[in-house]
């Protein structure tokens, strides 16, 4: 007999629905005197939402976060925002004081597919050093290049400025 993959559970919905019974028993374990928080309190977002929260002048960058967060488990797009807040401490109290390394791990992981601004900020970050990062310029000209190559533009400005070929 074989199965059709069509009506098999995604791994999303699963991680998903594995995240929503663990805060559902933990609310449930509080006691009844604690003020349990709402669902209105944290609505996740979908990543696209949250970019786009993220890049409105008064957008809930709290709210970007924990959606970023929760979507990191499962999402490449949602990893590489993760290391972004933690790489420039975005504003939000669990990010500041992350070490760097910590934020090149999750841009490293969305740089190894592809994304181009995740690049462009490893490149960045090795070319300068700094912030607990050992300069590189040969590591950072790599990064670099892939990202220019890929189109991102302030790498290819960035490049160009340094003769990096």
């Amino acid at each position: 007999m074989e199965y059709d993959s069509m009506w098999r559970i995604s791994i999303t919905d699963i991680c998903r629905d594995f995240y929503n019974l663990s805060n559902k028993i933990h609310s449930d374990s509080l006691q009844d005197n604690t003020e349990v928080s709402t669902s209105n309190d944290f609505c996740t977002l979908s990543v696209d939402e949250a970019i786009n929260v993220h890049r409105s002048t008064n957008g809930d960058k709290q709210k970007a976060w924990q959606s970023f967060k929760y979507h990191s488990l499962t999402n490449l797009e949602a990893k590489y925002w993760l290391g972004y807040y933690y790489y420039h401490e975005e504003e939000i109290p669990e990010c500041v004081g992350i070490n760097t390394p910590e934020a090149l791990k999750y841009l490293k992981m969305a740089a190894n597919q592809e994304n181009s601004a995740a690049m462009y900020i490893i490149g960045k970050a090795y070319w300068k050093g700094g912030n607990g990062i050992e300069k590189d310029k040969k590591q950072g000209a790599e990064y670099l290049k892939k990202a220019a190559s890929n189109n991102h533009p302030k790498a290819k400005e960035m490049c160009n400025e340094l003769g990096i070929n």
